[in-house]
């Protein structure tokens, strides 16, 4: 990474600091959708259809998995989605160190979650992040 290209992620990084949540949420919801189109959303409608589309096996499912976990917290109402890593390739390659770049991950799980089943209304918690030093990435996901 070119020192112009390290010092300019800084600079994003204290803009990105400084914005309020709302401007946020705009913001990252166009890079978390085309993050989950690269291809991650095929596993989750995968995963979805052969849960014949019901929530509370296709959380289940995901701790069958290796680099993705779930918990049904409450029946058909609130999940959580884990990671054991931060799989954001900005992370990855240390363009970025700040755990305002999850809002991408939080965005690209509504977009999935809506893609999915957009009948119903979803809310999505950052509940902890491999970035700020917790040993896993963790949303929780709340039917509202």
């Amino acid at each position: 990474m070119t020192d112009f290209v390290k010092e300019w992620f800084g600079w994003f990084e204290k803009g990105i600091e400084q914005v309020d949540q709302k401007e946020k949420e705009k913001f990252f919801s166009v890079c978390g959708m085309h993050c989950a189109e690269t291809g991650i959303i095929k596993l989750y409608k995968d995963v979805y259809d052969k849960s014949c589309n019901n929530l509370d096996m296709f959380f289940s499912k995901f701790s069958e998995m290796k680099y993705i976990g779930g918990k049904i917290i409450s029946p058909g109402k609130v999940y959580e989605i884990t990671f054991p890593d931060c799989y954001c390739d900005l992370y990855i390659k240390g363009y970025v160190q700040t755990a305002a770049i999850c809002e991408c991950s939080r965005q690209s799980i509504l977009y999935v979650l809506r893609t999915l089943n957009p009948e119903l209304e979803y809310e999505v918690e950052k509940v902890s992040t491999v970035i700020n030093g917790d040993k896993e990435c963790c949303f929780r996901v709340t039917i509202v």
